[in-house]
């Protein structure tokens, strides 16, 4: 007996050493009933992802239904609410705001609709807000300003409207995305006080406006992703730019900005994503880009771009895409492209280069390769097998189609059209499974259409106006 009694005090201090938290109270059973009331608006829920979400008073709390989480198993309350990618619908309702001790909000990538409850200014801890890829609306509310807890926005793929107010308050945010809305005005004036962000993301609305050089130096070399692309912004690219000393990544493609591509970027030596694509840049490259060790993609097709295709770039040679088409370059093709040597991506079309293709850009391995619309002469050279598309159309070129391109076994894309092309089709040109455009229009090529390359099945072929003879293969 004395033995049972032992064992039973034994299990009792084993429990008291294990089991230190508090039972649930009032509060976690309203955090349950809460989010009740959110689940009552979904009107779809197609995978069932929150059947388990079922109240009861014996539990007390709502710790293990479905994308919950409380981060203190001994208080019960809701820290974290994780819906991603459920196809779930319906509004997002104001009911949300009672989850006081509320962490992290993550319904992106689902059906919500309507807008931002006003309710969410009672969530005082919220650090993370993410409601990205939905078919949410409306402005954005002003008591959002009260959650000065708040790191992290996404927003991203709405349809919100109206101007972007964050007011003064949101000092603590890092990262701030409402990139694919329809947000309106001049943005940056408000987002001065956001010292400690990291990545801003403006993208494809309809803000406008100069954009100022003063509100860029507000910024400080924490900012790693100022993206502003497809808007309607104007002027000239500001010299403070200069200023953002750790920018990684920036867009500013898209837009309606004029003046002399900047060289002010030279002193942003991370920077590994530079577009200002399809805007009214005039001026030509600058060399001291060479100083951008770090760059791996630059575009800046669309633009009135003048001069040479200068050594500069030859300098950054961790370029993996290169992107200069539509603009007014002249002269020949550096041979210097031999040195970047991570290369897959080349676009230089649009132009007026003139001269041969130098061998270099043939011993690169590229995957995208696109001379088109240019003034280029010579015959065509055998390229790498890694090529995936390959545009050569509009030039000069002379000579017969390399025997080679018939064993490009990634090739998927081809067009040599409108040149001076002589000769043969090769005849196994129709064999790479991967080949659905061929376009060979506007030359002078002769004898019969190969049955393999008649007979593939392409979205395109085209062998029009050449010298063909014979009949078309069935």
């Amino acid at each position: 007996m004395w033995r049972l009694a032992v064992w039973t005090v034994f299990l009792v201090g084993l429990a008291a050493v294990y089991y230190t938290g508090a039972a649930p109270d009032a509060l976690s059973l309203n955090d349950a009933y809460s989010l009740m009331g959110f689940k009552s608006q979904i009107w779809n829920d197609p995978y069932a992802s929150l059947s388990n979400w079922k109240v009861d008073p014996a539990v007390g709390h709502a710790c293990f239904w479905n994308g919950i989480k409380c981060a203190d198993l001994t208080a019960y309350r809701v820290s974290s609410i994780q819906l991603t990618g459920l196809s779930l619908v319906g509004p997002v309702a104001s009911n949300i705001g009672a989850l006081s001790e509320l962490r992290e909000l993550n319904l992106s990538n689902n059906g919500f609709t309507g807008a931002i409850p006003a309710a969410i200014g009672q969530c005082t801890k919220l650090t993370v807000l993410d409601l990205s890829h939905n078919a949410m609306s409306a402005v954005i509310p002003n008591e959002l300003g009260s959650v000065v807890s708040l790191q992290k926005i996404y927003l991203g793929y709405n349809q919100f409207v109206g101007t972007l107010m964050f007011p003064s308050s949101l000092t603590a945010m890092t990262d701030l995305s409402v990139e694919h809305n329809n947000f309106n005005g001049y943005p940056l004036d408000i987002l001065v006080n956001l010292k400690n962000i990291v990545s801003l993301n403006l993208g494809s609305n309809t803000f406008s406006g100069v954009i100022d050089s003063k509100d860029l130096t507000h910024f400080n070399s924490t900012l790693k992703e100022l993206l502003l692309g497809s808007n309607l912004f104007q002027g000239p690219v500001p010299s403070t730019l200069s200023y953002l000393v750790g920018l990684e990544k920036l867009d500013l493609g898209g837009n309606n900005l004029t003046g002399d591509v900047p060289v002010e970027i030279q002193f942003c030596p991370n920077l590994y994503y530079v577009n200002m694509s399809y805007n009214q840049l005039t001026g030509v490259i600058p060399t001291v880009y060479n100083k951008l060790q770090s760059l791996s993609v630059l575009d800046l097709r669309g633009n009135a771009i003048t001069g040479t295709i200068n050594m500069g770039i030859m300098g950054c040679t961790n370029l993996t895409d290169l992107r200069l088409g539509e603009n007014q370059l002249n002269g020949t093709i550096p041979g210097g492209f031999g040195n970047l040597a991570y290369l897959s991506y080349l676009d230089l079309s649009g132009n007026r280069l003139t001269g041969k293709i130098p061998a270099e850009i043939a011993s690169l391995s590229l995957k995208t390769l696109n001379l088109s619309s240019n003034l280029l002469r010579g015959a065509l050279l055998e390229f790498s097998s890694s090529l995936v598309e390959l545009d050569l159309a509009e030039n000069n070129f002379v000579g017969s189609i390399p025997q080679v391109y018939d064993s490009l076994p990634s090739l998927e894309f081809l067009s040599l059209a409108y040149n001076s092309l002589t000769g043969e089709i090769p005849s196994q040109l129709g064999n790479s499974a991967k080949l659905k455009t061929v376009n060979l229009t506007g030359n002078s090529l002769t004898n019969k259409i190969p049955w393999a390359l008649a007979s593939a099945n392409m979205a395109l072929f085209s062998v029009a106006s050449n010298a063909l003879s014979g009949e078309i293969p069935d």
